[in-house]
């Protein structure tokens, strides 16, 4: 099944505009060649990616913000939100994702809730999964039936809202270990 996946994931094709979700200066390319470089927090970004012209914008996770302020902002920039992650588990203490962990299959769920809720107001019909980091401490098996029985709840879920799941590799140099990777 990964290599399904992975061959349907080299498909996709997507022009964003890349907003990272810390307020370090980053660099980003855009659909026509040219590349922005920008030190603002996360919120100033749209008004950024609007004065250089982007139509559609996509980071990691909107979550620390209420829904109405960004979409606020969606709007005022006539911004389209292109996708956004579903809930990544702690990031800040190093889960990048927790489709393939077992012991987190309810919060898992309940992400895709509140990914659901933040589509809607944000009037994305994309989301993307990390799967993530598995935990030693589980058999392959375990991980992929976790990691299926999660793909096929989102997928349910998200069916019904007329949101696309989208899946992707991450390469192992950017998050070492991560389960469907390049």
């Amino acid at each position: 099944w990964r290599k399904i996946i992975l061959s349907i994931l080299k498909s996709i094709f997507l022009i964003a505009c890349l907003i990272a979700d810390s307020d370090d200066e980053v660099s980003r390319q855009s659909s026509k060649g040219r590349f922005i470089t920008f030190t603002l927090n996360f919120l100033q970004r749209f008004e950024k990616a609007h004065k250089h012209k982007f139509k559609a914008v996509e980071y990691l996770f909107p979550y620390a913000y209420e829904s109405y302020e960004l979409k606020k902002l969606l709007d005022e920039y006539n911004l389209i939100q292109a996708l956004h992650n579903l809930p990544a588990g702690d990031w800040e203490n190093g889960e990048r994702g927790i489709a393939c962990n077992p012991d987190k299959m309810q919060d898992f769920k309940n992400g895709v809730h509140i990914a659901i809720e933040y589509a809607k107001k944000l009037k994305c019909n994309k989301l993307n999964c990390l799967i993530g980091i598995p935990d030693v401490n589980f058999s392959d098996q375990d991980i992929e039936n976790c990691i299926l029985e999660n793909l096929k709840f989102a997928s349910s879920a998200l069916e019904k809202e007329n949101i696309q799941l989208l899946i992707e590799p991450v390469n192992t140099i950017d998050i070492p270990g991560f389960y469907l990777n390049t």
